[in-house]
């Protein structure tokens, strides 16, 4: 049936109701007593009045388009429900004896669609001031997905495996997760609007800008993986995993980790801005990235991670760091970090620090490997005993750097100064590259040392001679060596060798000279 005028049909039906009835209705129109077994559509316009017999069973499908300013009452479908409202429609759902499988609204302007439900999918799309609300007496769907940007707020929102919400402009999103909480939630708001009582049990994303105000139900508990990305002025508060985190924070957001009971296995941060991180912890592998003037702490209440990475070149320092197994710190400008060592000290640890930054209470028990450069500042803790080995690496760098080993020690250096603690024990072998001006100083091993010297100065400890010494001097370069038992020197280009200990070769070219060390 179709009318434009003002005529107006009115249907019999009081005996029979057809499978199929569809509906196009504008002007003035009223189309009463309206019923379908299997499919009912009706598109409604302008003030066309249009009423349903709902003393009929409900149709197994409903499609309504309505932008009439007339009512449309009785609405309900057993199987698929599916409404759009416009201009200050009237869209009043019966979801008192029966509730469709699945029921799609999309609500505008000052729309009223009120009392809506679905036992499988719950689809909300509203704008403007339109005015959608959900029967929540009935059980919650298998899956619910809201977009809105209308001012006026959509409350008990639940679902049993999968919430979906998108928040824009001054909405406002309220679930009912007291009494159930679906599996997967995935929040995305934006401009002013709020999204609260949401929660997880396996996967909560969330992803928040502008002031957008986002809150967890923390009463349930913590999902297995959660992933947040806010650059919302609004903190969000109460965040947990059991298994995998991940944080991104930009602008001036907040994110208040809750780590108080539960510590994710895995954890991953990426600040920037003037955002803030506060309290992470991660029983397996730690990964931080932070720049600008992000703000990152660590809950030190926890025993360290296994493994951790930090990649900072933030103004403000990061504290607390340590692990058990790895350590790799990529440390640059001004930042700084500050390792926690005085209980555990990691097996590997890996460091790269440059321009004016700072790394203090480094420590390893198997390996060491420091890249210094610029103003940087690297400190070990001396209270641990030397790493197996040490590698280290510096360029340009205007503080002396101190660092030991037990069995095998690597020093480069270009343009940098080097001494070895007087008080740490000799590594067994030890192999140095200095150039362009560096200084290496105090150092020693038992049994084999190679130098290579170019325009620099190496001095050994004499106190804590090798077993066996080879040494190359190159462009000016002066070294002292000591042997007990062999020392193989070659010397060129008014380079000067030192020497105490047998020497079992030598060579000296260019003005060059090896003479004994007296």
């Amino acid at each position: 049936l179709a009318d434009s005028g003002s005529s107006g049909f009115g249907i019999d039906s009081s005996v029979m109701c057809p499978q199929t009835a569809t509906i196009i209705a504008s002007g003035t129109t009223p189309m009463l007593n309206l019923c379908a077994t299997l499919q009912l559509t009706i598109q409604a316009g302008s003030t066309a009045n249009v009423s349903i017999n709902h003393t009929w069973p409900c149709p197994q499908s409903v499609t309504i388009s309505s932008s009439s300013n007339i009512s449309i009452l009785n609405i309900c479908a057993q199987n698929t429900s599916t409404l759009t409202g416009s201009r200050s429609s009237s869209l009043m759902v019966d979801s008192t004896v029966i509730c469709p499988q699945s029921t799609t609204v999309k609500a505008s302007d000052t729309t009223l669609i009120p009392n809506l439900c679905a036992s499988s999918q719950l689809t909300i799309q509203a704008a403007n001031t339109a005015n959608v609300s959900i029967n929540h007496t009935w059980p919650c769907p298998q899956s619910v997905n809201i977009n809105s940007s209308s001012t006026i707020p959509i409350l008990n929102i639940c679902a049993n495996s999968t919430l979906t919400l998108t928040g824009s402009d001054s909405s406002s999103l309220i679930a009912n997760s007291s009494v159930i909480c679906p599996q997967n939630t995935t929040v995305t708001a934006s401009g002013t609007s709020l999204t609260s009582n949401f929660c997880a049990s396996s996967q909560l994303t969330i992803q928040a800008a502008n002031t957008a105000s986002i809150s967890i139900n923390h009463t349930w508990p913590c999902p297995q993986s959660t992933t947040i990305i806010s650059s919302s002025t609004i903190p969000i508060s109460y965040i947990s995993a059991q298994k995998t985190l991940k944080l991104t924070s930009s602008g001036s957001s907040i994110l208040n980790v809750d780590s108080t009971v539960i510590c994710p296995q895995n954890t991953s941060v990426v600040a920037s801005g003037t955002s803030m991180i506060t309290n992470l912890c991660a029983t397996m592998q730690l990964t931080i990235q932070a720049i600008d003037m992000a703000n990152v702490s660590i809950n030190q209440t926890w025993p360290c991670p296994t493994y951790v990475l930090v990649n900072s070149s933030s103004n403000l320092s990061i504290s607390g760091i340590c692990a058990f197994n790895e350590l790799q710190m990529y440390v640059h400008q001004t930042s700084g970090l500050i390792i926690n060592s005085s209980i555990v000290c990691p097996d590997m640890t890996y460091v790269v620090a440059s321009e004016q930054a700072y790394i203090t209470n480094l420590c390893a028990n198997v390996e060491l490997d420091v890249e210094v450069y610029d103003l940087a500042i690297v400190q070990s803790n001396t209270s641990w005993l030397c790493p197996q080995k040490t590698v280290v690496t510096a360029t340009n760098v205007n503080n002396s750097l101190s660092f030991c080993a037990l069995n095998s020690m690597i020093i480069n250096v270009i343009n940098s100064t080097f001494v070895y603690n007087l008080t740490q024990p000799c590594p067994i072998n030890l192999s140095i590259t200095a150039s362009n001006g560096s200084n290496v100083f105090n150092v020693c091993s038992s049994m084999n040392t190679d130098i290579y010297a170019k325009n620099s100065t190496v001095l050994t400890d004499e106190s804590r001679c090798s077993s066996v010494v080879d040494v190359t001097a190159t462009d000016l370069a002066v070294v002292y060596v000591c042997a007990t038992s062999a020392i193989y020197a070659v010397a060129s280009f008014n380079a000067t060798i030192y020497y105490k200990g047998p020497l079992a070769s030598n060579s000296s070219i260019d003005g060059s000279e090896i003479i004994p060390w007296v």
